[in-house]
């Protein structure tokens, strides 16, 4: 399920062109709100979106969540972040924030938002039986 509100582009002040997605997305276990992405001149910033484990019981500790975008049949790794806390609580978790430079197409253009082939965020938790579980939460358009 893909949810994509909030799509917009402007001029800064700067005369650098801005894009904005905010993404909402889910998987069997885990619902992702407020994802955003924004691309301002060679800058991607990724990241302040809110991990709900949807079920009401609590899972151990840690947690690792990666945004990825496959541009022309290649990955490129968005945001990434592992937590491994004891006695700590996953259930709501923030994904944290990246910077990093605009990510290229074969063309060596840089992306942008209506030429991205896919997004998707891995999601990876160990169980309350302490089994590591694996989930996707695809964007694809």
């Amino acid at each position: 399920m893909l949810f994509i509100t909030g799509c917009t582009s402007e001029k800064t002040s700067s005369d650098k062109l801005t894009q904005l997605s905010t993404l909402n997305g889910e998987s069997e276990h885990w619902q992702l709100q407020g994802y955003k992405l924004k691309i301002e001149g060679d800058t991607l910033f990724a990241g302040d979106g809110e991990l709900h484990y949807k079920l009401d019981e609590k899972i151990t500790d840690y947690i690792s969540f990666k945004m990825v975008a496959v541009i022309d049949d290649k990955e490129s790794v968005l945001q990434e972040m592992k937590i491994v806390s004891s006695g700590r609580n996953f259930n709501k978790q923030d994904t944290g924030k990246a910077e990093l430079k605009v990510p290229m197409n074969n063309e060596g253009e840089k992306i942008t938002f209506i030429n991205k082939d896919k997004l998707y965020a891995e999601i990876e938790w160990i169980s309350r039986e302490g089994k590591r579980v694996e989930e996707t939460i695809k964007f694809s358009e």
